[in-house]
């Protein structure tokens, strides 16, 4: 199973998923609130797009397609989802691939005017509805994305459904994602700071992307991490 980060969706595994099928059933999924993903209503508190629920639509897939246990990789948004999913159900998770992310509890305790800067977004994005949303979605989605580096690093056919996918829906869906994230999952997150995962890790980063992800490794009893410059399916401006 393959999980994607924001302002994306599964097309964002074009680079690997079909080298991977030579050799595994691949899972493309869209997270809740993304590409053709329905957008439930947030909920109290912002329940309905916390970690545990994200991670149990994710088991839910699995369980549909007769999987007890599988590989796991996940990229922004979804490497912290895939995080959760191997707190919640280690014994599912044979192996988990983290891409260029730290864990969400040291990116909020740990911020700088530089982080801050960098990641203006997640401040932005969890800010109530519907400030950032509306004018998010009062640009085109092709500027908006343009903005991001998306056109300069996908192919045309991978950018344009990137294009089609970026509408009001998963606008708010994202804003969603962010304001859960600043609520109810950090408030998870504090209480289980000190929890390891015991699923077999890798860390992986971008040279060319935020700062290394060594970070998560203190996060992990059984990691390892490198970087790449392998990762072009990752704009370098999108890792978060």
């Amino acid at each position: 199973m393959l999980l994607h980060g924001n302002s994306q969706n599964h097309a964002t595994w074009f680079g690997v998923a079909a080298r991977l099928a030579q050799r595994y059933h691949v899972v493309l999924a869209d997270l809740r609130g993304y590409g053709d993903s329905s957008l439930p209503e947030p909920g109290a508190n912002h329940v309905n797009y916390s970690a545990p629920v994200l991670a149990s639509d994710m088991f839910e897939v699995m369980d549909s397609l007769g999987y007890q246990r599988f590989f796991l990789a996940g990229h922004d948004r979804g490497a912290r989802v895939s995080h959760r999913m191997c707190l919640d159900h280690p014994d599912r998770i044979m192996k988990v691939c983290i891409l260029d992310v730290l864990p969400s509890y040291h990116a909020w305790t740990n911020l700088s005017m530089r982080s801050a800067l960098a990641s203006w977004h997640w401040q932005f994005l969890a800010q109530p509805e519907p400030f950032p949303d509306t004018l998010i979605s009062a640009v085109p989605a092709e500027w908006f994305l343009k903005s991001r580096g998306y056109d300069r690093q996908l192919p045309k056919i991978v950018f344009d459904d990137y294009i089609r996918c970026f509408t009001k829906k998963t606008i708010l869906g994202a804003c969603r994602h962010y304001r859960a994230n600043a609520t109810i999952d950090f408030q998870t997150d504090t209480t289980e700071k000190d929890r390891k995962m015991a699923t077999p890790l890798l860390v992986l980063w971008g040279t060319r992307g935020a700062p290394p992800t060594r970070n998560f490794r203190p996060y992990g009893a059984n990691s390892r991490a490198t970087s790449s410059t392998l990762n072009r399916s990752l704009p370098a401006t999108q890792c978060k």
